[in-house]
């Protein structure tokens, strides 16, 4: 967007655990507010001079939903002065007495629509996707991911990334493995 005058973010959050079990969510809501101009521009057509009438307003919005839960028994606790999520501790370090540290399963769904009625349309993108963590202590964790992309037919941009056979960004969905490793001091 290249006329946008003024915008503002609405963004709830909630977070809740309950034993090993943990469940967040948040939800976006983004309306801008564009310039008067002669001629609205598009995204390949810079804005002109004149200021003459107001291009149409666009909202956008996403969300995410999350669940997880440790199999080894362990729990997030929330630290409220800082309005984050502390250390895991595991119970039972790898290596020790035979252990082998924590697990925890999730699974998330996100959304994200760039699409604001028959005028404006960038396209919708939702994705799915099924993790598992290994935390070896309370300051190494492996994660891996798999994710389960899925676009509209009105999603555009990044022509030079899509699979062969593709034509178009719409109905372009992409199969994500990935890994990380991570270490916490």
């Amino acid at each position: 967007l290249t006329a946008v005058d003024h915008f503002f973010v609405v963004d709830p959050e909630v977070a809740l655990t309950y034993g090993p079990a943990t469940f967040q969510g948040e939800y976006f809501y983004v309306p801008v507010t564009q310039h008067q101009l002669s001629t609205c521009p598009s995204p390949t057509t810079p804005a002109p001079a004149a200021a003459l009438r107001m291009c149409p307003d666009v909202t956008f919005h996403g969300w995410y939903a999350q669940i997880s839960t440790f199999l080894t028994g362990e729990h997030r606790n929330y630290e409220a002065d800082a309005a984050k999520f502390e250390r895991v501790k595991v119970k039972n370090n790898m290596g020790k007495s035979s252990c082998c540290g924590a697990f925890e399963i999730g699974a998330r769904i996100d959304s994200l629509s760039l699409d604001d009625g028959s005028d404006f349309q960038k396209g919708t993108e939702t994705n799915y996707t099924f993790g598992l963590n290994w935390y070896l202590n309370s300051n190494i964790r492996f994660m891996a991911n798999y994710i389960l992309v899925r676009n509209n037919a009105s999603a555009a941009g990044n022509l030079a990334n899509l699979l062969p056979g593709f034509t178009s960004p719409g109905y372009d969905d992409p199969q994500i493995f990935e890994i990380r490793a991570m270490v916490d001091w």
